[in-house]
């Protein structure tokens, strides 16, 4: 199980939050990584937002303006979702 660091309510499975290359690297998945820039989002965080949000599943977007209402309320991403 995956534990959100900054709020410990928020958990996901480990097959959701980890993902691995055809390599075998592991890394966090994106929606995740960008709930983590949310919270002290720089100029580069706010691009990274706009290029990953079209590529993210809807599952994933859903999951992602969920946890920033919740966590971040007033967070300029959010009013991004319906374009995205």
């Amino acid at each position: 199980m995956w534990v959100y660091k900054r709020d410990p309510s928020l958990t996901l499975p480990r097959t959701k939050a980890i993902r691995a290359t055809a390599g075998g690297i592991r890394y966090l998945a994106p929606h995740i990584v960008l709930l983590f820039k949310a919270k002290h989002a720089r100029e580069k965080d706010h691009g990274d937002f706009r290029n990953a949000l079209p590529r993210l599943e809807p599952s994933e977007k859903s999951a992602l303006r969920r946890w920033l209402e919740v966590l971040h309320p007033g967070n300029a991403w959010i009013q991004e979702f319906q374009s995205g």
